[in-house]
């Protein structure tokens, strides 16, 4: 049920690109980068899991039937490439919303931050 729910990808749910017709209105969109860092760490994990698992499937020698290691290197395929695939989108989908932002600021009043004292 976890890998199920973390295979979606947060970044493909949570994660929205600027739109691509010019408004007079700010971009909206998403400028966090947290979904697609959860989603980066999730595959990170994944990957070094199912390296574990391959590795154990490797390693076994005459006993293999009682070694868990390809069906942990198998199943983490299925968390890896989606969560891959999400964070590849949501950095993409941030960075030009990061883009549209500082673009359309450059032509509008986007409004100074007040410094901290």
């Amino acid at each position: 049920m976890a890998c199920a729910f973390l295979a979606q990808g947060c970044s493909l749910i949570f994660v929205r690109s600027p739109r691509s017709d010019a408004t007079d209105e700010p971009p909206e969109c998403t400028e966090s980068r947290a979904a697609p860092v959860v989603d980066s760490v999730v595959a990170t994990a994944a990957f070094l899991i199912g390296l574990a698992g391959l590795g154990a499937a490797l390693g076994c020698s005459p006993h293999c039937g009682e070694n868990a290691g390809p069906a942990v290197a198998i199943l983490s395929a299925p968390v890896l490439l989606p969560t891959g695939a999400s964070a590849v989108h949501g950095f993409r989908a941030t960075s030009r919303c990061r883009e549209a932002m500082t673009s359309w600021c450059a032509s509008h009043d986007c409004g100074e931050p007040a410094a901290t004292r």
